[in-house]
């Protein structure tokens, strides 16, 4: 029996951007990935004055359309769902391969992480954020402000773009 390979990516998505598209992208190429989760944090614990969780949503949604492979997973969790959804997800896919989509901000504190041995058979995959493509430059906190400032952002898909003006979002 083949292995299913899914990736999972977890984050705020305030908004997702190019940078977080072409990475899914990327591992779905490199590591020939079947699926991969996206998981919103729906009330972040670190971040305040977040777009709600429905328009977080819609935004990954209309940046994944055309990405067959990606889907939102819907966590049980309110907060950060990876270590949460795990289990749900070994359940439902216990044959499959999982692999973690982190930017390498966050692997440089893998350790702090409470539930950490959760991760014990995922395996990761660390984005570069900043030293391979432009599209790894990109922020969330800096297209905020450039949508603040300008109403524009190149960093966005346009659909998202759109959906943000339409919804006077940042």
């Amino acid at each position: 029996m083949v292995e299913r390979k899914i990736g999972l990516f977890a984050g705020v998505f305030d908004p997702i951007h190019l940078g977080h598209t072409h990475f899914v992208k990327q591992a779905i190429k490199d590591k020939r990935l079947d699926r991969v989760y996206i998981l919103i944090e729906q009330e972040p614990q670190y971040k305040t004055g977040t777009a709600s969780y429905e328009d977080r949503k819609n935004m990954v949604m209309l940046a994944v359309k055309t990405i067959p492979q990606a889907e939102v997973y819907e966590s049980s969790s309110p907060y950060f769902p990876i270590t949460s959804s795990l289990p749900d997800i070994k359940k439902a896919e216990p044959d499959a391969k999982l692999y973690l989509l982190i930017g390498d901000d966050v692997a440089a504190h893998l350790n702090e992480w409470q539930d950490k041995e959760a991760l014990n058979d995922v395996e990761l995959i660390v984005a570069a954020r900043g030293r391979e493509e432009p599209q790894t430059e990109l922020s969330s906190l800096k297209i905020r402000k450039e949508l603040a400032d300008t109403g524009e952002s190149a960093g966005l898909d346009p659909a998202v773009l759109e959906y943000c003006r339409a919804k006077d979002l940042y």
